[in-house]
């Protein structure tokens, strides 16, 4: 996930803690993205992701919204996840709490079918929460995130590992549809896809698109000619 935490970390949201590693197997150990950022002010991020089960023989694939404060060092985010050792993508939140990085990795994403990822400041201003489909999942106070705005958002997929497919294929892209923004406690705006800035890892085999499908937008990332 985050660029600047490369393994998985102690869990502490909600409640619980949980405790697991990312495979450290890795046939090219490169963190490679594909989406787009948008440089705007705001209190969450969501999009409806879609589902692909991706071919990870190393590392692992995630696909994920986030906000944070520009690239450097605080970020909130939610998506879903395959590592090598997964049979199927399983959804995910995370965020960063120095020096460790906090994340719930929770059960699979039913195959098919995509969702309503989200996390946003609450009307109290005291906490962040993080939805799937509208249902809360967690909640942690913003002082563990450490903002309650953030000046950019982003949607995009990620590996750890340039052997691991990323989105979806050439011909079926994996779609974050829906892509938007938080600028006040229930007040949700497209974002304008002429605004996205690019964060796609230049020499790779990964691709990424930006437009807009009705009222909606999106972004799309795959894979072409896999391993890379």
């Amino acid at each position: 996930m985050r660029r600047t935490f490369r393994l998985l970390a102690i869990v502490v949201f909600a409640g619980g803690y949980l405790f697991g590693t990312v495979s450290t197997t890795q046939a090219v150990p490169q963190f490679s993205f594909a989406g787009y950022h948008r440089n705007v002010s705001n209190r969450g991020v969501r999009a409806d992701i879609g589902f692909k089960n991706p071919n990870v023989p190393t590392g692992q694939s995630v696909e994920w919204v986030m906000a944070d404060d520009g690239g450097i060092s605080k970020y909130i985010q939610i998506g879903w996840l395959k590592r090598s050792t997964d049979p199927a993508p399983l959804y995910f939140g995370e965020f960063g709490c120095a020096p460790a990085v906090c994340q719930q990795v929770g059960p699979g994403a039913p195959n098919g079918v995509s969702h309503l990822y989200q996390v946003n400041l609450n009307s109290a201003n005291t906490e962040w929460v993080f939805r799937i489909d509208g249902a809360v999942q967690a909640t942690t106070p913003w002082q563990n995130v450490g903002f309650q705005q953030t000046p950019r958002v982003l949607y995009e997929g990620e590996t750890s590992d340039t052997a691991a497919q990323l989105g979806g294929t050439a011909a079926s892209h994996l779609r974050m549809l829906n892509t938007a923004y938080s600028t006040a406690p229930g007040t949700w705006v497209q974002v304008n896809p002429n605004l996205f800035v690019s964060t796609t890892t230049p020499g790779t085999c990964y691709r990424a698109s930006k437009g807009t499908a009705g009222a909606s937008t999106f972004v799309d990332n795959w894979t072409i000619n896999p391993p890379c």
